[in-house]
């Protein structure tokens, strides 16, 4: 057990919270904290590539995409390559700051705390991670899935990534 509470990383304190169906704010904190991070990392990239659009414009690269270029210098491939890498991570970019102001403003509002108790059955292929405990299935990065070596579990949740804290309770269901 105290290994799974040191990889989720929750208290006692949390699992008395979590038992009545709340939250605590240091819960709250740490899910924002995961939130920020990939908001960040997705603002740097946005930058960064409008950035390199910026310069490759400044530099006159983007007239050699244009049909009259291309037609009399060939089809300049690393360019066209380059452009779409560019594109692809502005639009990764701003699909993650929308996923992660959605989070933010789910996180503002009143959350509700799940619980699910049962038989733990784990499953795992090359990419993926699952442990079902009851009817829910929680897809867990590969140190919180190895965490998981009981039989039966009660789990509070949020949703199936955010789990708030485990435990093994003296009577089963």
């Amino acid at each position: 057990m105290e290994l799974i509470q040191k990889v989720i990383s929750f208290t006692e304190k949390d699992l008395e919270a979590n038992r009545r169906l709340e939250i605590t704010d240091a819960q709250l904190n740490r899910l924002r904290s995961v939130i920020d991070y990939f908001y960040k990392r997705a603002i740097l990239g946005l930058i960064i590539s409008t950035v390199v659009l910026f310069i490759m414009a400044a530099a006159g690269q983007l007239e050699a995409l244009s049909p009259q270029q291309m037609k009399t210098s060939g089809e300049p491939k690393l360019l066209i390559f380059f452009m779409v890498l560019v594109v692809m991570v502005i639009i990764v970019s701003f699909l993650i700051i929308l996923w992660s102001l959605i989070q933010f403003r789910n996180y503002n509002e009143k959350l509700t705390v799940r619980v699910t108790e049962g038989k733990v059955k784990r499953t795992q292929d090359e990419y993926t991670n699952i442990v079902k405990v009851g009817d829910v299935e929680f897809y867990l990065d590969d140190t919180k899935y190895a965490a998981f070596t009981g039989e039966y579990y009660r789990v509070y949740y949020l949703d199936s990534s955010d789990i708030l804290s485990v435990e093994t309770p003296e009577t089963k269901i």
